[in-house]
């Protein structure tokens, strides 16, 4: 087996699998966070070159693994991977705590993606920095190189007079 990711392998479409989560019990606090999950989810699928085939939500723990969403999200993916198993598709979440709170539910639920065929792009994580792990190309972003970041002196402060002096 390659030390390439799944994804940078496949001659075919790349699909993708929105997983969307919150614990929130207030209405607007929910929405809020399921909308900027969906956008930066949406974002992490464009730059990986891969149509949105779906979308699952869940409410509620992420300590938990039984999950209605994740698991009709398990059966969407058996569907895909059925339908044409040339396809590279991706389980995008927002962050490692969209999946799960604690480590035990984390390892399982990504085994679960893997064995459905399915590879698990969480999109906090800069593409760069997937490259850099796994040493292989993902797409465009293969001639790129993590940058650090350009260090500019802090302007030196003027110095305030005491504000507290005794007269």
């Amino acid at each position: 087996m390659s030390d390439q990711p799944r994804g940078s392998q496949s001659a075919g479409p790349r699909l993708a699998v929105l997983y969307l989560r919150t614990a929130s019990s207030h209405q607007a606090n929910r929405d809020m966070a399921i909308v900027a999950q969906q956008h930066v989810c949406s974002r992490r699928a464009h730059e990986l070159g891969a149509t949105v085939a779906g979308e699952f939500v869940d409410f509620g723990s992420g300590l938990s693994i039984e999950r209605p969403g994740f698991t009709a999200l398990l059966a969407r993916l058996a569907e895909l991977r059925a339908q044409n198993a040339e396809a590279t598709v991706f389980v995008i979440a927002a962050n490692h705590a969209r999946i799960a709170r604690s480590i035990e539910a984390y390892s399982r639920m990504s085994w679960q993606i893997d064995q459905a065929g399915a590879e698990l792009n969480v999109a906090s994580i800069p593409l760069v920095i997937y490259e850099a792990i796994s040493g292989s190309s993902l797409g465009h972003y293969a001639n790129q190189r993590p940058r650090s970041p350009s260090v500019r002196p802090h302007p030196r402060r003027k110095e305030q007079p005491p504000t507290n002096q005794e007269g």
